[in-house]
């Protein structure tokens, strides 16, 4: 008589193939995201890992290029080509090889950074598609830069550029041509992984408003991305968040006579103003607060208000315009807020 698994064997046989799954389609984990998908201890996947290592179903390897401020950035793993066949004999469809999936060290780090997302953002609602997905999907040349896509719950696309750190004019300048040839994605978010990057991407594309062309152009720290992503993407999170801030949303206003995209009014400190939502940084409406010039604010009457959390990154882009007025959110409050909605 067959001896039957025992419900734990049951359920570490279907990790195991949710892991080998994963990492086929994937490419690329580490212990720590694996630890972080499944909702298991480090100490368990280590294990299961290590037993799939043990039978030659996966391979694994130091990580290099992740995270620069740590030298042990411990282990990643990919499939290999029995545990290809493995998937096989579980009726898993596939259609590349292990050598084919496998990730050059360059672009390792940009793999697992876009995977962070699929870990964070997919079980919010989010669907995350790879770098290599978008260039097949979309007709994309295949040496172009751009690291996936985001499609938000309500169905907008966002093309995701990763900058692990600076990079060098020439590269810089091949970005730019390439996202004036993407005409098939609407919106463009960068997700920048130091305080170098930021600035340098801010400052590049803040000096080429004729390329800043989309209605969303946002340049978020990437940790902080992934938490305004989850908890702020949607206005109704947003003015939730800013209540506290002695503003008060007033969709009654009378907007026929509105600058173009200035279209959010709300009440702050008894007066009406028109509201713009720089916490993701988003490029495209400095032109549009720009054109709302001293002329025009004279006939309107109301003031711009922004909100921002990047100290004076965004009042130094705007230093000429007398009439713009800033809400300043420190970086500990919006931590707060993230980790309180988090468990709420």
């Amino acid at each position: 008589m067959t001896k039957q698994p025992t419900i734990y064997e049951e359920r570490k046989r279907k990790l195991e193939l949710n892991i080998l799954e994963d990492l086929y389609n994937l490419r690329a984990l580490t212990t720590e995201q694996l630890s972080r998908r499944y909702k298991y201890s480090l100490s368990h996947i280590r294990r299961i890992v290590r037993e799939l290592r043990a039978e030659q179903l996966i391979i694994s390897e130091k990580v290099k290029g992740y995270k620069r401020i740590n030298r042990q950035q411990g282990n990643y793993h990919r499939i290999s080509t029995k545990g290809i066949r493995h998937l096989i004999q579980a009726d898993f469809v596939t259609s590349r090889t292990a050598d084919q999936l496998r990730v050059s060290e360059y672009y390792l780090g940009y793999v697992l950074s876009v995977n962070d997302l699929v870990v964070e953002l997919e079980p919010k609602g989010w669907k995350v598609i790879s770098g290599r997905d978008v260039k097949d999907k979309l007709s994309l040349n295949r040496a172009d830069n751009i690291h996936g896509m985001l499609i938000s719950p309500e169905g907008i696309k966002y093309g995701i550029y990763i900058f692990l750190n600076s990079v060098t004019e020439l590269n810089m300048n091949k970005i730019k041509s390439e996202i004036q040839r993407h005409t098939k994605i609407p919106n463009m978010l960068f997700l920048t992984k130091n305080k170098s990057s930021f600035n340098q991407v801010v400052e590049e594309f803040d000096a080429s408003s004729d390329i800043v062309k989309y209605p969303t152009f946002g340049v978020l720290p990437f940790a902080f991305g992934i938490n305004y992503l989850i908890f702020m993407y949607t206005q109704e999170n947003l003015m939730n968040f800013l209540k506290d801030y002695d503003l008060i949303p007033y969709p009654d206003a009378d907007i026929s006579e509105s600058p173009m995209r200035l279209k959010t009014v709300v009440i702050h400190e008894g007066e009406e103003k028109y509201f713009v939502n720089m916490l993701n940084n988003n490029l495209a409406m400095l032109s549009t607060i720009r054109s709302y010039r001293k002329e025009r604010y004279e006939l309107d009457g109301r003031k711009v208000l922004v909100a921002t959390n990047m100290g004076e990154v965004i009042p130094d882009l705007l230093k000429d315009i007398h009439h713009v007025e800033y809400l300043h959110i420190a970086h500990a409050e919006m931590a707060y807020y993230f980790r309180n909605y988090a468990i709420n």
